[in-house]
């Protein structure tokens, strides 16, 4: 029997407890991730872009053999350097608010697994973890025996298992929290795109992005979807400069994010104003407007800024 066989056993048995069916869990997606994996020498696309790796090839063939679980289902992704965790949350809670079912991919966990699998308002049950841990045992066993593309890595698993969550729980929206960068982040290999959100672009991750906030800003840009629709809370200059271009080019509408006004400590949070601007960008809301007195329960003025990124892209 094949390793990676073992889960689709040992997951499903009766009586085991929500704790142990996620320490399983957690031990398989390990184990992924320590299989040796094909040495790829590094290149470089025709946009100046490094890939690493066989690129979004062996995020693309999971998802294949997995049966395509995000086929049908509304994608947001969200790119930057920082403020991501925050804002992907933000709009998957506003869309399960307004009553829409959401899943909400995130990464790392701080404390354990479960936190990076979000399904229509908590975290993911054990029962439906150890259910999808299954479907992703048999579908990595099938890329194993594949010596040229091989198993998917512990980031490519984790990513599948949130889809098939999504498809289980049949969920209308996924917002996808990217991990490194945008052009070759296995989240860019769920197309299309409804809408790609840019938080604010500095420098991170150099020795694989580059190292300048124009390179770093031109991966990220990547998520660009072409013909959608990108909102960009991008506020250095190059990082706008390379954001527009990839948009212009793309054919993608670009818009701005909404201004976080009058900041102020609130309880157990803060309270702010979202000012939506007319002119802006190549796509605009539609008239200057005003939501007064908006509350997030995080504190900070970049949390502020955050939540005002997420009123933008659910707008």
């Amino acid at each position: 029997m094949n390793s990676l066989d073992f889960p689709a056993l040992s997951l499903l048995e009766e009586g085991i407890s929500a704790p142990e069916i996620y320490r399983r869990v957690g031990v398989f997606l390990d184990a992924l991730g320590a299989i040796p994996k094909k040495s790829w020498r590094p290149g470089v696309d025709s946009s100046g872009i490094r890939v690493e790796g066989p690129g979004l090839g062996r995020m693309k063939q999971l998802l294949k053999v997995a049966g395509e679980p995000a086929a049908g289902r509304k994608v947001v992704h969200v790119v930057g350097t920082s403020g991501k965790g925050s804002t992907a949350l933000m709009i998957a809670r506003a869309l399960h608010a307004a009553g829409r079912g959401t899943a909400a991919f995130f990464s790392p966990h701080l404390t354990t697994l479960a936190e990076r699998f979000w399904v229509r308002g908590r975290f993911l049950e054990a029962g439906a973890a150890g259910r999808c841990a299954a479907r992703l045992a048999e579908a990595a066993a099938e890329m194993a025996r594949d010596p040229e593309m091989g198993p998917p890595s512990y980031f490519e698993a984790t990513l599948a298992f949130l889809l098939l969550a999504a498809e289980e729980a049949d969920c209308e929206f996924i917002v996808l929290e990217a991990g490194l960068g945008g052009a070759y982040d296995a989240t860019n290999a769920v197309r299309p795109g409804v809408l790609d959100v840019i938080t604010p672009v500095g420098l991170d991750h150099t020795d694989l992005l580059g190292d300048t906030v124009a390179q770093i800003a031109r991966d990220k840009a990547g998520i660009v979807t072409p013909g959608g629709r990108v909102i960009s809370a991008a506020d250095h200059p190059d990082a706008r400069a390379e954001i527009e271009r990839v948009a212009r080019e793309r054919g993608a509408a670009l818009f701005l994010s909404p201004e976080a006004r009058r900041i102020e400590p609130g309880a157990g949070g803060c309270i702010f104003d979202v000012a939506f601007g007319d002119g802006k960008g190549e796509g605009a809301f539609g008239g200057d407007s005003c939501w007064q007195g908006v509350h997030t329960p995080m504190h900070g003025a970049h949390q502020a800024r955050n939540a005002a990124l997420a009123a933008g892209a659910c707008r």
